[in-house]
């Protein structure tokens, strides 16, 4: 059937080129030209799922039925299953297909008078798309997003209601991410003042949350386009911060918000900008490098928002920004170079590195003063002089460096106790530092982690137990197994702060929880094999429901005017795919066709 669809394209493509009435421009004429050279190449065989077909022509003309050669049956026919073929036409491929179509379509509509190619076959998706079949819907709402110049209150809405179902039994994950990457793509097309596009940031939010690798990439999509269209109407230009639109936006629902934020612990009340970085680290560690690159560009553009309303330059280190610098330091040359680290740590004695470079270390972190069972304590790799050095060596607390001149007037440090004075801001930036290096494999980024996290123990002193748990494992196997020199002297010199500054008042994560961020270096951890978050789903179903149901406008709407799509931007930004809902009603203007095709 595939091979069948793109030798069809090919033949429709090749008859545009070659007819003459209509006759097409110049311009219409380099399109098709274009467009036939474009979809014989390998990737549209990939695209359409037929990359390992040798011939499409043959593929597309080959019957599932032969007579059997080991005995005759008269003229009977048995019927053979194909062998099978594991390809499929992902729902990202369609997209890509759909706009390659749409772009030969308005080419060639130019030039025929009172053309309704394109109001036919939007009317043809639309139908398809608001009516409940497994195998057609999620592809027409792709082919629905892709096409659509227009777009109501009400349709969104009427999507929002499909995802509902769709979320409640959980069990089809190619329409819900089929939803998404259509209210992806039709968000722009909204009317600039509906309260529609702030929902949405927490409608990405929400799916994110539901833990699933094949609907992360979809949400963080989502959650990108709507970050662009809100900036682009200048939400964000006002004196109200993002935390403070955000926040309130929610205000109506905070009750389900509340139980959502609980569920994967990660608490927008108690520090929005936290709770966003935890949502969005996640996706560092998604198998799509479409998604990874994502993740960087929204945390990027999460800096410009936060910065422009104060004239601040987006490097600048505040409160509201470490978050994100926090989590781009690692992936971000430009964040490194304009975030540095100021203090130059001591060195261990050099026989005391050499003990360690040889092997001789074992052992994990101890959580100094921690009321927790007895594990493997920090002391256990270092004799006694070493020991005594480390103490007669400590380094300097807050209250002794008060004195001392800011350096965050000499430049621009990422972690600064003088920028960053509240206690439980800076055990979430070393906490966001922790997770990445405990789920980080590149070296590269290993390396600048532990760099930062060596400055964290110097100038973060109180709170740095927080996350000892948390390093634990992997200083120990660096300890037993790396020969990078760098890292190993940032580990020896977390290893020194920790054995100076012997503080039992933290009391581990129990801190993190109290702050309302017991999850953070859970939930950003890899994917999971077997999704568990059923719970997070159920409660995602009861909050999109309250928020369709009595938060949002629509159902009276009436047809907005067409507006120009901004192409470049919905297509850059395409999502992934979701799973089929259980609700077989149509839209009440639907209802007719959706019959008749029945």
């Amino acid at each position: 059937m595939r091979a069948s669809t793109h030798g069809l394209v090919i033949n429709i493509i090749h008859s545009l080129c070659t007819c003459t009435n209509p006759s097409f421009s110049e311009e219409a004429q380099r399109v098709l030209r274009l467009s036939l050279d474009e979809f014989s190449l390998p990737k549209f065989y990939l695209l359409f799922g037929i990359s390992k077909v040798k011939s499409a022509a043959v593929t597309a003309f080959r019957s599932s039925c032969r007579h059997p050669t080991d005995k005759w049956l008269g003229n009977e026919r048995v019927t053979q299953p194909l062998p099978a073929d594991r390809e499929r036409l992902s729902l990202p491929s369609l997209e890509v297909i759909t706009d390659a179509l749409l772009e030969i379509m308005e080419a060639c509509m130019r030039d025929v008078p009172d053309c309704e190619w394109l109001n036919t076959w939007t009317s043809l998706a639309r139908s398809f798309a608001f009516c409940y079949n497994p195998a057609l819907q999620p592809r027409a709402l792709i082919v629905y997003g892709c096409i659509s110049k227009s777009v109501t209150d009400h349709e969104v809405k009427q999507l929002l209601r499909i995802l509902v179902k769709a979320l409640e039994s959980f069990n089809d994950l190619i329409l819900i991410e089929a939803l998404v990457m259509c209210l992806t793509r039709i968000q722009p097309l909204l009317r600039p003042e509906s309260p529609i596009h702030r929902a949405l940031f927490w409608v990405a939010i929400s799916v994110l949350q539901l833990d699933e690798i094949t609907l992360y990439g979809a949400g963080l999509a989502l959650l990108e386009q709507n970050l662009h269209t809100l900036k682009s109407q200048g939400c964000f230009d006002k004196k109200e911060t993002i935390a403070e639109v955000m926040m309130k936006t929610r205000e109506k629902l905070e009750w389900h918000f509340k139980q959502l934020d609980h569920a994967v612990g990660l608490s927008f009340r108690s520090n929005f900008h936290f709770a966003l970085v935890g949502h969005l680290i996640k996706g560092f560690r998604h198998p799509t490098p479409t998604t990874v690159s994502r993740t960087s560009r929204v945390l990027t553009m999460l800096l410009g928002i936060i910065a422009k309303p104060l004239h601040r330059d987006k490097f600048e280190v505040t409160p509201d920004s470490v978050a994100y610098l926090t989590a781009l330091v690692a992936v971000s040359e430009e964040v490194r170079s304009r975030c540095h680290v100021k203090h130059a740590l001591p060195r261990w004695p050099a026989d005391l590195s050499s003990s360690v470079e040889n092997g001789e270390a074992s052992g994990g972190v101890q959580a100094i003063g921690l009321p927790l069972s007895r594990r493997q304590k920090s002391w256990d790799i270092l004799d006694q002089s070493a020991l005594q050095f480390a103490r007669q060596h400590k380094v300097p607390t807050l209250q002794e460096r008060g004195s001392r001149s800011s350096v965050s007037n000499e430049s621009n440090v990422l972690l600064d106790p003088e920028v960053l004075p509240d206690l439980s801001i800076q055990a979430l930036v070393l906490t966001v530092l922790a997770t990445l290096v405990k789920y980080s494999s590149d070296e590269g980024e290993t390396r600048v982690l532990y760099q930062y996290l060596a400055e964290g123990s110097v100038v973060f002193p109180k709170v740095f137990p927080v996350i000892h748990s948390l390093l634990d494992q992997k200083i120990n196997n660096i300890l037993s197994v790396s020969h990078d020199q760098v890292v190993l002297n940032s580990v020896q010199n977390i290893i020194q702060n920790m054995l100076a500054s012997e503080d039992p008042s933290q009391q581990q994560l129990h801190f993190l929880q109290s702050c309302g961020f017991g999850g953070l270096w859970r939930f950003a951890g890899p994917f999971t094999k077997y999704n568990m978050m059923g719970e997070s789903s159920e409660l995602f179903v009861n909050c999109l429901e309250a928020m369709v149901e009595t938060c949002l406008p629509g159902d009276e709407s009436a047809p907005v005017p067409p507006s120009p799509r901004p192409y470049n931007l919905s297509s850059s930004l395409s999502s992934l795919t979701l799973g089929s809902p259980t609700d077989k009603e149509c839209p009440e203007a639907m209802t007719t066709e959706c019959e008749r095709r029945k």
